[in-house]
């Protein structure tokens, strides 16, 4: 090899391992549901519910995922105000894995669809959207 083609070559090389070390800790998550899973429990499961299914629902935990501004206008007087924005903050952890069924509700349906299907890829079990 040419003097002038090696520092290339050692630059390169190190890239490419660079890239591969990379890549094995790149797919390391922590959802224990696949997007594939996820969409196979939406087709299987009814998970919106309306008002006449909510009040049949046994120790269900209402949450109001409107950031605290919005909430505190106007919520539902059982409703507990977890803002989308925290969802994932530590001290709610705890309350996801209780075993009661949780129902979240917002002013705009595409985000408490999307919180179901975050917590739900992330293992959370007894999560309901309201209609």
């Amino acid at each position: 090899m040419k003097p002038s083609i090696r520092p290339l070559a050692i630059i390169t090389v190190s890239i490419f391992g660079f890239l591969i070390i990379l890549t094995q800790y790149a797919n390391k998550s922590n959802f224990e549901m696949t997007a594939r899973e996820v969409h196979k429990e939406i087709i299987k499961t009814n998970y919106v519910l309306n008002d006449t299914e909510i009040s049949k629902l046994k120790n269900s935990a209402l949450i109001d995922i409107r950031e605290p501004e919005q909430y505190i206008i106007s919520h539902d007087p059982k409703a507990i105000n977890i803002p989308l924005s925290s969802l994932l903050d530590k001290e709610y952890q705890e309350f996801w894995h209780k075993d009661q069924p949780k129902i979240l509700q917002s002013n705009d349906p595409v985000k408490a669809h999307g919180a179901w299907m975050l917590l739900t890829q992330l293992g959370i079990k007894g999560l309901f959207v309201n209609e």
